[in-house]
């Protein structure tokens, strides 16, 4: 999925003003599921963005590694494909190798919400070479899944981090088994992001829901908020 981003700078769970108009075009794709899907983004992905003119490219690869997980070597691949930021799920930690990548990696995530503990981080942000700055934050939900601590109070907690980092705008990947769930998400942290998308489950609902924000105002990270199911 492919939006096109307009920002005034605003993000966290408060509004701030960066000053700076910008634009970004970003494609958010997922879950890359095994071999078909790696095969599908080295032959896909590089034409893609040409064509619509891609800024930044947000993958989810929990699934990358056979159909479950992640390894170093196919995170390589993801990334030699095009992909900019890999996020995941709960399948992140099926392979033991990826521990450590987890922690040098920068630009893969897994869910903020398995806390500091955790190997790696949920949250980065994405400076493009116009100086526009995206934050990205990968989460976890909780329904129809293992226990998790909570979901929305650590959007609060990573949107603060990200708006000390300096984020112009926002990307949430919600990795979450129910709708209504996600639906609570996308109203949860409306008027403070740019986009949320939710990739799990893997039947196609082919939901799409554009929100107008309320809480930022006039000014925040995009003029609409948008989520893909």
């Amino acid at each position: 999925m492919a939006q096109e981003l307009e920002s005034g700078g605003t993000t966290g769970t408060g509004a701030y003003d960066t000053g700076r108009e910008a634009r970004a075009r970003i494609l958010c794709l997922g879950d890359v599921v095994g071999r078909p899907g790696r095969h599908a983004l080295r032959e896909r992905l590089p034409n893609l963005r040409r064509e619509l003119d891609v800024d930044l490219v947000i993958a989810n690869g929990e699934n990358a590694a056979g159909g479950i997980g992640l390894t170093p070597p196919t995170f390589r691949e993801l990334r030699e494909a095009g992909v900019d930021v890999v996020t995941s799920g709960n399948h992140i930690w099926k392979h033991r190798e990826i521990y450590s990548l987890l922690d040098e990696s920068p630009v893969l995530l897994r869910p903020d919400n398995y806390g500091a503990k955790a190997p790696g981080r949920g949250v980065c942000v994405f400076v493009l070479p116009c100086g526009f700055k995206v934050g990205v934050v990968n989460l976890l939900g909780r329904v129809f899944l293992e226990p998790v601590p909570c979901p929305f109070a650590a959007a609060d907690s990573a949107l603060d981090s990200l708006a000390a980092m300096g984020a112009d705008c926002v990307i949430l990947d919600f990795h979450a088994e129910a709708s209504s769930e996600k639906r609570a998400m996308s109203h949860y942290v409306d008027g403070r992001i740019a986009a949320v998308t939710v990739w799990r489950p893997w039947g196609r609902t082919a939901s799409f829901w554009i929100f107008t924000p309320r809480r930022a105002a006039k000014k925040g990270p995009c003029r609409t908020m948008w989520t893909a199911e």
